[in-house]
C-alpha cells in the first residue's frame, strides 16, 4: 500500500468529509499518462473545460506548487506530490472545499487504469451536503478529470504522436 494511499485512508470520516474511488480504462501507456499529469503546463490543453491556465509558484524536491485559474472557482492552489512514476498525490484548496486526489496509473491488459482516490473536506455551510454528494463527486471525476485524460490520448494517439 502506498503512502499517499495510506493517508487519504486516515483521513477521520466526518459529516463533510467525501470520500470516492473513480476509475477509468485508457489505452496508453502509465508512464505517458503520469507524465501529462505531472505536465502542469500542459494542463489548459489536457482539460480545457476546467482549466484556463496554471502558474508555477515554487517547486522544491518533494512537490510542485502551482495556481491554476479554473473556470468557475477563479485562481486555486495546487500542490502536486510525486510518490513514485505511476501515483501522484494532488491536494487543491478551492472556495467550497479542500480536496486530495491519489492519482494511480496502473497497468492492465488493454493500457492503464487510471483510478482517482478522492478525499473532498467540504467547508461551512456546505458541509452539510456530504451525505447527498458522492454521485456529484464520482460524476465529476469521471467527466472532468478522466474522460478527458482518454480523449486526448487517443487524440494524440489518432495524430500518430
Amino acid at each position: 500500500m502506498s503512502a499517499a494511499g495510506d493517508a487519504a485512508r486516515r483521513i477521520v470520516r466526518s459529516w463533510g468529509t467525501v470520500h470516492e474511488t473513480v476509475s477509468m480504462t485508457i489505452a496508453a501507456p502509465p508512464e505517458r499518462l503520469a507524465a501529462l499529469y505531472l505536465d502542469y503546463t500542459g494542463w489548459s490543453r489536457l482539460w480545457p473545460d476546467t482549466i484556463r491556465g496554471v502558474r508555477l509558484i515554487r517547486r522544491d524536491a518533494n512537490a510542485t506548487m502551482v495556481e491554476v485559474d479554473h473556470r468557475t472557482a477563479g485562481h486555486v492552489l495546487n500542490i502536486i506530490h510525486p510518490h513514485s512514476p505511476t501515483e501522484i498525490e494532488l491536494s487543491e484548496m478551492k472556495p467550497k472545499f479542500d480536496a486530495t486526489f491519489v492519482n494511480r496509473f496502473e497497468r492492465s491488459p488493454k493500457g492503464t487504469r487510471y483510478r482517482v482516490i478522492a478525499v473532498v473536506r467540504l467547508k461551512p455551510p456546505y458541509r452539510v451536503l456530504g451525505p447527498f454528494i458522492h454521485g456529484i463527486v464520482r460524476r465529476m471525476i469521471r467527466r472532468y478529470v478522466l474522460a478527458p485524460m482518454r480523449t486526448f490520448v487517443e487524440r494524440e494517439a489518432a495524430l500518430g504522436h
